[in-house]
């Protein structure tokens, strides 16, 4: 039996229930408008790779935003396949089976073939991977670099180690907080050895970290160049880090995940030019994209120092949320798509199915060579998400490392069963129940999910043109928290489109009753007064719109067309 499940040919059957699963899954999207209507980042995303793919391989003439690889990666598929979204989510499902396959191997490495297999086929159930792989998104490519970074930094080689430096660097212009990871890993190779500090610098562990720091910097070389000749000013990779400090932790941030503030439109492409318009306009100059950075880095410090007692709540939160069972969505989450995919209503397991054993892993081989550089890299990934805020496709890039950690888990628990340990098979099965209770309460966040979730997919089926769905989910979402305003303002657009102008006003009105600054509702309440020929109150009410989005192009359209 232990040769079977340890097998190679286990290994490969595994292989094809992962693709199998995302396949399954992808087509099931395919038959909505969820497949080609593009929100939130995956618009940017698009955007980008088509100018990209156009030829401006610069792409623009400001420094990077957000993390660039994915767009490139994008636009080469759009050079080879033309526009075409089905292709990119196809080579997804390839970096998925291929995450899987180095999970697997990584796996058997450190817990031995029947635990690798075990932890492949774990992995290949994952629920959040199912849905993260058809999404026009950076985390199926993200997922693939992270486990085969891990893969080469867990080796003894000077070789392996400076290639996971470049696969580190690959992973930094996809997920930007592993900036923090590497100096970590690179610390840890250097002290591998014992003696002076001269001697392990020239030691094996001394070129390990050389080397492995050496790539890292040559990948990001690149970017840091590009964004200086385009921007003439020094950025690493991107200029976010200080809208996105901002976004985790300012005062209207109570639960520690996405919530923008009301001068920052709930579109992933509007988020840079309304954080520095709002920058601008309070210093009374313009600003470039490092200065607008820096602004709201300090500012973000600023209003942390301010409350300490509600920042460190705010951080321990999001510390639990980063490694609870809930998934905490942005545009479109999983529990709205699940409503469309089967596969995403079947049982499989989530991230708080992984962190028990995780953690009974990690305290019981954290001696074993190479289990340290998992632990690092989970430890750091994990704080620096709390420092900013959660996102549940930001977390996913810790559960590789966790499924590794789980088979170290269940390998420990079921030797020490057969030893006949059973004061330490007490202990493991108190930890794994208290751990399991603390992952699996849901956050205060999830009370307001079933509200909040439907409304982004609504959206969608309202560009599409299917309103009676968009209605439908509105109403849910109203029924859930009758006074969300976003409920009560995506039904007033809904009617507004319509031409139910009186309801649109019952709707709109009350969405500002219970939020005077909700993002978008006087933008609709001057299209509702215009709409009415209410000129007077229509420009009230963009004007309302424009003050606390300076950059409300259509509300500044609108007010231009009033005054003619």
């Amino acid at each position: 039996m232990k040769r079977v499940l340890g097998s190679w040919l286990l290994l490969a059957i595994i292989l094809i229930i992962d693709a199998r699963l995302r396949l399954t899954h992808l087509f099931a999207l395919a038959r909505t408008p969820l497949f080609n209507t593009l929100g939130g980042d995956a618009s940017t995303y698009n955007q980008h790779a088509l100018r990209i793919a156009g030829g401006d391989w610069l792409d623009g003439d400001t420094a990077f935003f957000q993390d660039p690889l994915y767009p490139y990666f994008l636009a080469a598929l759009y050079r080879l396949f033309g526009h075409e979204l089905l292709p990119v989510r196809l080579v997804q499902v390839g970096c998925a089976v291929v995450t899987c396959l180095l999970v697997g191997l990584v796996a058997r490495q450190l817990a031995g073939q029947v635990w690798g297999n075990l932890a492949a086929l774990a992995w290949a159930h994952f629920k959040p991977d199912v849905f993260n792989t058809s999404e026009l998104d950076k985390t199926a490519l993200g997922l693939m670099l992270t486990m085969g970074a891990l893969a080469l930094a867990l080796r003894p080689s000077v070789s392996a180690r400076a290639g996971a430096g470049l696969l580190f660097g690959l992973v930094a212009l996809v997920r930007g907080n592993v900036l923090l990871v590497v100096p970590v890993v690179a610390l840890l190779y250097l002290l591998e050895e014992r003696g002076p500090l001269k001697a392990r610098l020239r030691g094996p562990g001394g070129r390990s970290a050389a080397a492995f720091l050496a790539c890292f910097a040559l990948v990001l070389a690149p970017v840091t160049v590009r964004n200086r000749v385009v921007s003439g000013e020094w950025i690493l990779t991107t200029s976010g880090a200080g809208s996105v400090l901002y976004l985790g932790n300012h005062p209207g941030n109570h639960f520690g995940a996405y919530d923008a503030p009301p001068f920052v439109r709930g579109e992933a492409v509007f988020e840079e030019l309304d954080f520095r318009l709002e920058a601008e306009r309070r210093l009374g100059h313009p600003l470039t994209a490092r200065q607008a950075s820096a602004y709201w880095w300090d500012e973000a410090l600023r209003v942390m120092a301010e409350a300490p007692a509600r920042t460190m709540y705010r951080f321990g939160l999001k510390l639990w949320l980063v490694v609870n069972d809930f998934e905490v969505g942005d545009t479109i989450g999983l529990e709205e798509v699940a409503r469309y995919s089967p596969v995403l209503r079947w049982p499989l397991p989530g991230v708080g199915w992984f962190v028990p054993l995780a953690v009974l892993g990690a305290l019981v081989s954290w001696r074993k060579p190479g289990v340290k550089v998992l632990l690092a890299f989970v430890a750091m990934l994990w704080v620096s998400i709390a420092i900013f805020f959660v996102l549940a496709r930001y977390r996913v890039f810790l559960v590789p490392a966790l499924t590794v950690l789980s088979a170290l888990g269940g390998a420990w628990l079921v030797e020490t069963v057969h030893a006949r340990k059973f004061k330490a098979v007490l202990g493991a099965g108190a930890l794994l129940l208290m751990v399991g209770v603390v992952v699996f309460i849901p956050p205060p966040a999830a009370r307001l999910s079933g509200a909040i979730g439907p409304l982004n997919v609504a959206r969608v089926f309202m560009l599409a043109g299917e309103r009676a769905e968009a209605e439908r989910l509105l109403l849910e979402a109203h029924a859930v928290a009758p006074t969300q305003p976003g409920a009560l303002c995506g039904l007033a657009e809904l009617e507004l489109e319509t031409q139910r102008l009186a309801l649109a006003r019952e709707h709109l009105l009350a969405c500002l009753a219970a939020d005077q600054k909700y993002r978008g509702a006087w933008l609709l309440l001057g299209r509702l007064e215009e709409a009415e020929g209410h000129t007077e109150a229509a420009v009230t009410a963009l004007k309302k719109a424009l003050e606390q989005v300076p950059g409300e192009e259509e509300a500044a359209e609108g007010l231009r067309r009033l005054a003619r």
